[in-house]
């Protein structure tokens, strides 16, 4: 697989550039070369977005409750919601918030926000709020809604952040 990629990608190409120098002007083999690798980028690039998405959906498929407000701690189906653990939550959402601002997929803030919902719904600490006994906790939640905001320009997340960091405050 590698030598088929190695000569399909880069020695068919060389030829070409080669071949360009030889015949052509100088500037016409650069621009060649510059398209060679700009393609040999994008290539890679898409190939990488694959093997991502790939990941997020794997992780949702096998992960997501049932009612996609959090993640479970197993991929099995008895998981109890209200021992998803609060702190577990907030590195799924920054990464949400990455595939979003690479995809400007909507499904992917369509999640983030099913998450946020489910935090204050299955929060143990006070249902209805983000409030939590452990700020460090609670500093990795507002970490990610920050992340989410500026994926997003969504108000929803920069609102979470400000009231997660107004309960971080009150802390000694």
């Amino acid at each position: 697989m590698k030598i088929k990629f190695f000569k399909r990608f880069f020695l068919r190409p060389m030829h070409i550039f080669f071949d360009a120098y030889r015949e052509w002007d100088f500037s016409r083999a650069v621009m060649m070369m510059l398209l060679l690798i700009s393609s040999i980028t994008t290539i890679q690039a898409q190939m990488a977005d694959q093997r991502a998405e790939y990941m997020q959906n794997g992780t949702q498929n096998n992960y997501m409750s049932a009612d996609q407000s959090y993640y479970k701690a197993t991929s099995s189906t008895g998981n109890d919601p209200y021992g998803y653990g609060y702190w577990v939550t907030a590195p799924p959402l920054e990464t949400l918030s990455h595939a979003y601002q690479s995809t400007r997929n909507s499904v992917y803030k369509d999640r983030m926000k099913s998450i946020l919902a489910g935090i204050r719904k299955y929060n143990l600490y006070g249902a209805g709020t983000y409030r939590n006994d452990y700020y460090d906790d609670m500093e990795w939640l507002c970490l990610a809604t920050l992340s989410c905001y500026k994926a997003t320009r969504d108000t929803e997340f920069l609102d979470a952040a400000r009231t997660i960091w107004a309960d971080i405050k009150t802390g000694y």
